[in-house]
């Protein structure tokens, strides 16, 4: 098993009141599976950040690896000890 830090951000900390949680994906698991363990362990995240029927994130909501990149493609295989962000874009004035 493969352990992944996730630091929270905006109604994603609120909903969990937490600033962060780690979460187990096996050996070989994608961040579409990260993303599932978030909606197990929350599922108050459901319909808000987390769409129920593929896994994916709802805009504005995005992860981000080791606050250097985004991730594209839910189905890449994520890197243990490198911590992920789970942000939101937050537009207007």
């Amino acid at each position: 098993m493969k352990k992944l830090q996730i630091e929270l951000f905006g109604m994603a900390r609120r909903l969990a009141q937490a600033k962060e949680t780690t979460v187990e994906i096996e050996e070989r698991g994608t961040y579409r599976d990260v993303v599932a363990a978030l909606a197990r362990r929350y599922p108050a995240f459901i319909d808000q950040i987390i769409k129920p029927d593929t896994h994916e994130l709802i805009e504005p909501y995005f992860l981000n690896v080791d606050a250097r990149r985004v991730v594209r493609d839910l189905d890449e295989i994520p890197e243990e000890g490198k911590p992920l962000l789970l942000l939101f874009v937050d537009a207007g004035g």
